[in-house]
């Protein structure tokens, strides 16, 4: 029976963790769809009808963001896309894993640390997944763009 426990403790903690990297990489479209949730239940929507327009919110701004991606031409544009997208993210993965490292460390600095840690990896994470989304122009493309 402790065998059990342990084992659905771990996939427990591991679910909670997945959960958390998601949510915090997708920080911006999460903040926007829980906005408009609210903001639909006090305008007197039911929950359901709320919960609608959140997901189609959410879905939204990650479509608006893809396809400003995928057209923009200058990389200083995308770059700034992009750090719309992460900067959001590196904001929740400092406090998600602020959260996480109060449970175990008792050092303030190493909090600070693993905080700092956390951060930056989930910047990169979400970095990483909006850029996947648009092709970066071809070498004669960029040169064309800048002599123009």
């Amino acid at each position: 029976m402790l065998i059990i426990a342990l084992v659905l403790n771990m996939l427990g903690f591991g679910l909670f963790c997945w959960l958390g990297l998601t949510l915090a990489v997708y920080a911006l479209p999460c903040f926007v769809a829980l906005s408009a949730g609210l903001a639909a239940v006090h305008a007197g929507a039911s929950i359901a009808s709320a919960a609608l327009v959140a997901i189609l919110a959410g879905a939204v701004t990650i479509l608006i963001g893809q396809t400003a991606l995928i057209w923009a031409r200058s990389s200083f544009v995308r770059a700034v896309i992009a750090a719309a997208f992460t900067v959001p993210a590196a904001v929740a993965g400092y406090h998600l894993a602020h959260g996480l490292s109060q449970i175990a460390m008792p050092s303030s600095l190493w909090r600070e640390i693993f905080s700092w840690t956390g951060a930056f990896a989930i910047a990169g994470m979400a970095w990483r997944r909006i850029t996947s989304f648009a092709e970066p122009p071809a070498l004669g493309e960029a040169l064309l763009e800048e002599h123009q």
